[in-house]
């Protein structure tokens, strides 16, 4: 048998952020290319009316702090302490984002939680992660 050197909890916040920062950075890249399209899906499904506050390179930028994001996990997954640096400001990069381009109307309490949850559930982890070689 061959030996995990990588314990279960951090093998399943991996797991589960390379789900969630993946989908999200897809899901951004795809607002920014097919940004008309997303803008209708914005305002038919949401309480926005507009969408001006929001552009193509907005969602990009999501889009390339979610890919940051995933490198960070990548990085944790090879126990790497440096991806967890990646992972955090990638992570409170993607809360300030909204609230830099549209003021507190953007603030998520909810996204707040679960990135405070996830950087702490990491922080438990990172005595298992090592220094760079």
């Amino acid at each position: 048998m061959e030996h995990n050197p990588r314990p279960r909890p951090l093998e399943a916040l991996c797991l589960m952020s390379f789900i969630g920062s993946g989908a999200a950075a897809l899901l951004y890249l795809a607002g920014a290319v097919f940004f008309e399209k997303a803008s209708e899906i914005i305002i038919e499904y949401t309480s926005a009316h507009s969408t001006e506050q929001i552009s193509a390179r907005y969602f990009l930028t999501l889009a390339v702090l979610y890919i940051l994001s995933l490198q960070g996990v990548i990085g944790m997954w090879k126990l790497q302490r440096r991806g967890f640096f990646v992972y955090t400001a990638a992570q409170l990069a993607i809360l300030a984002v909204p609230l830099l381009r549209m003021g507190e109307d953007a603030f998520s309490a909810v996204s707040v939680i679960f990135t405070v949850l996830f950087i702490v559930a990491y922080a438990t982890q990172f005595r298992s992660l090592k220094k760079a070689s």
